[in-house]
């Protein structure tokens, strides 16, 4: 379990280049880590594949003991920054510890999905999320009443968005709370620039140029431009705007 957590740590550094082989290779051997460690808990974690639109999700089950009982049953989402082996520091193992069964899992834009199926970020997340509580309802050890939803760091969006239209879920934690990803982007740049950005000026293309000249800055956008799929900072700015919950946080 060490060594899969160096690895993913390891792996974090050089996450923002695709054509990096470090990238892949680091993910890889995080996941092989592991895979074997999960193996040696009692009772192990259950590698799962989660049906989801032509493919599949990767997941691990934990449960509380191999009794059967149905018990509350946590589902974990994940952010842009980290992958479903994080996951057990974050979510799993204090879930377990407190009677919780837990499912975490990677979904588009994260973990196996990007790096290897390619599939990108999408903002309608309730249709990630159903077929995961579809899987989780499957088995007998959930109690089908007692299934909250956590997201953790850009989850705090992605889990809320789910539960507005996935309600077989009895709570949902956002950790933190995102409410629209466009405005608080631009809650950090004069409102110039984002008329300009609104607007498609190219004005702007020169300011954000610079804002990808710095290596910490590339680094922290350039990873999350690869989980969306975006080939320019420009581009990624404005695919927040489809992330909201205005209108549907009502309904969580």
């Amino acid at each position: 379990m060490r060594a899969s957590n160096y690895y993913r740590a390891a792996e974090f550094e050089v996450r923002d280049n695709p054509e990096d082989p470090r990238s892949l290779r680091g993910w890889q051997s995080s996941h092989n880590c592991f895979a074997e460690a999960a193996q040696l808990y009692d009772p192990p974690f259950e590698a799962v594949e989660v049906t989801y639109e032509g493919t599949t999700l990767p997941g691990y089950f934990y449960r509380v003991d191999d009794s059967g009982q149905p018990r509350p049953t946590l589902i974990a989402t994940n952010g842009y920054d980290a992958t479903v082996q994080g996951m057990h520091f974050g979510h799993a193992a204090a879930a377990v510890r407190r009677g919780y069964n837990c499912l975490i899992f990677d979904g588009p834009g994260q973990g196996r999905v990007l790096y290897k199926q390619e599939i990108h970020m999408r903002p309608d997340w309730e249709n990630v999320v159903t077929p995961v509580v579809d899987y989780a309802l499957s088995r007998r050890e959930v109690d089908p009443q007692r299934v909250a939803l956590i997201g953790w760091s850009f989850g705090g969006y992605l889990a809320p968005r789910a539960a507005s239209l996935e309600h077989r879920l009895a709570a949902c934690v956002a950790d933190p709370g995102q409410f629209d990803m466009f405005d608080a982007a631009m809650a950090r740049v004069p409102q110039e620039m984002k008329e300009a950005l609104l607007r498609n000026d190219p004005a702007v293309d020169s300011f954000l140029d610079q804002m990808m000249e710095g290596d910490a800055r590339r680094f922290f956008i350039a990873a999350r431009m690869r989980a969306f799929g975006a080939k320019t900072l420009k581009e990624f700015l404005l695919m927040q705007r489809d992330y909201t919950l205005k209108g549907l946080a009502r309904r969580t």
